[in-house]
């Protein structure tokens, strides 16, 4: 009977695990290999929930500052829980205390903060508008 128990509780947090969102954690001012495009076979992958073991629901962020009075650039990726974290919050807090926030976004899908999305969506805004400008 006990055996059973043990194995029902193993097998339910697999389960948790398994779902379990998963997100870039890093910074760049402890690893340079977290400015975009990332090196993903060296930045830290993170199971969100396995700080709390409560049920919260989680995003990934990925955001670029800037210290305003050196200008030097920083990228951040991590989890935050979800609907916690709104990007122009964050920058209005920022901006108080010294730093331009240049770039922020939050998602939902697993390893989705390394930031290949918005360099490829950006290439594509630009071709449209090569196109738009110059063909015809």
């Amino acid at each position: 009977m006990n055996t059973k128990l043990v194995w029902l509780f193993l097998l339910c947090f697999a389960v948790t695990l398994g779902n379990a969102l998963v997100c870039y954690q890093c910074r760049t001012s402890h690893n340079q290999d977290c400015y975009s495009p990332i090196n993903k076979t060296s930045i830290q992958k993170h199971h969100c929930n396995s700080r709390n073991s409560d049920v919260v629901d989680y995003q990934c962020v990925a955001y670029l500052e800037r210290n305003s009075r050196t200008n030097s650039s920083t990228v951040s990726r991590h989890c935050v829980v979800k609907n916690d974290f709104d990007c122009t919050n964050f920058a209005n807090n920022r901006r108080h205390k010294g730093y331009i926030v240049d770039e922020c976004y939050v998602c939902d899908d697993d390893l989705c903060n390394s930031g290949q999305k918005t360099a490829a969506l950006f290439a594509l805004t630009l071709g449209f508008i090569f196109v738009g400008r110059f063909c015809m």
